[in-house]
C-alpha cells in the first residue's frame, strides 16, 4: 500500500493519509462514518496503471 501511496500524485496522497489516520483513530467508534478519498476501484485501476507503466519503462 505504501508503494502505491509514494506514486500518487501528492495532493491525492496526502488526502490519502490523512483520511487513514483518521480511518485508524476512529475505527473503535462505530458512529464515525469516514469516506476515504479513493474508492478500492480507483486503487485498483492506479495499481494496474502503476504496474503498466513500470513494464513499459524496462522495456526501453
Amino acid at each position: 500500500m505504501s508503494d502505491l501511496l509514494d506514486k500518487l500524485p501528492p495532493v491525492y496522497c496526502q488526502k490519502w493519509e490523512k483520511s487513514l489516520e483518521l480511518w485508524e483513530s476512529s475505527k473503535f467508534h462505530s458512529d464515525v462514518n469516514l469516506s476515504l478519498p479513493l474508492s478500492k476501484s480507483d486503487l485498483i485501476y492506479l495499481r494496474s496503471k502503476i504496474v503498466k507503466e513500470e513494464s513499459d519503462g524496462e522495456d526501453v
